[in-house]
């Protein structure tokens, strides 16, 4: 399982599309964890991804299977 990208603050910026925003990424097999950093303050899980889990901290994160 790898943390994704190991909560970092910086580093993948996403850019608004003309219907949604996008970020393209390689993601190794596995099983990606992540959360979204708003305005660089508040995290928050995935809200159109169903698939989340709560951390050891009791925050949401979502999360995506890759083969």
């Amino acid at each position: 399982m790898r943390y994704w990208p190991c909560w970092l603050t910086h580093g993948y910026a996403m850019v608004q599309g003309p219907e949604s925003w996008d970020l393209s990424i390689y993601l190794p097999p596995g099983k990606h964890r992540y959360q979204f950093l708003i305005n660089g303050e508040d995290w928050m899980k995935d809200p159109v991804n169903p698939l989340w889990e709560w951390s050891e901290y009791r925050t949401k994160n979502s999360f995506i299977w890759k083969e």
